[in-house]
C-alpha cells in the first residue's frame, strides 16, 4: 500500500507516520508538505490513499503563508482531474467544524471517498486503520 501523507507540521506528519507503521510496516509512505507540492506529488505518482491536512502553506518555502482551507483546494484539483484516491482528512479542534461542514458550503466530492478524524480524539488512530482497511 502506498499513502501520500500531505502534513506541514513535523510532530503531526511523526505521530501519523509512526502510527501508520504500526499497522503495516510495509506500508510505502511519501510525504508533502505544500499545496503545489501535494498537487504535482499526486500528478507525477498514483497512491491507495491520501492523508490531507487543511491548513497548508501554497509554496514549501513559505511555510507561514498557511492557507486556511488549503487541503480544500487539493480536494478541488482531485475532483477537476477525476482522481479517485481515498482520502483521510485528519485535522485538529482548530479548523474540524468546517471541515465537517464542507457539504454546507456546496463541496460535494462525489468521486472522492473522504473521511474526517479528528486528530486530536483518542480514536483518531483506530479509525485510521479500519478506513484503510475499507480501501
Amino acid at each position: 500500500m502506498k499513502i501520500l501523507i500531505s502534513e506541514d507540521t513535523d510532530i503531526k506528519f511523526e505521530t501519523i507516520f509512526n502510527t501508520l507503521l504500526k499497522y503495516n510496516n510495509k506500508i510505502e509512505i511519501e510525504r508533502t508538505t505544500s499545496i503545489n507540492e501535494t498537487v504535482r506529488t499526486l500528478l507525477d505518482s498514483d497512491f491507495d490513499a491520501l492523508i490531507l491536512d487543511m491548513q497548508l502553506p501554497q509554496f514549501k518555502k513559505e511555510p507561514f503563508d498557511i492557507v486556511k482551507k488549503g487541503g480544500l483546494e487539493i480536494l478541488q484539483y482531485l475532483e477537476k482531474n477525476n482522481k479517485t484516491i481515498p482520502t483521510i482528512i485528519l485535522s485538529t479542534g482548530n479548523n474540524i467544524r468546517e471541515i465537517l461542514d464542507l457539504n454546507v458550503f456546496g463541496y460535494d466530492f462525489e468521486n472522492i471517498k473522504t473521511s474526517t478524524f479528528y486528530f486530536d480524539s483518542t480514536c483518531w488512530e483506530n479509525d485510521l486503520r479500519s478506513f484503510l482497511s475499507s480501501i
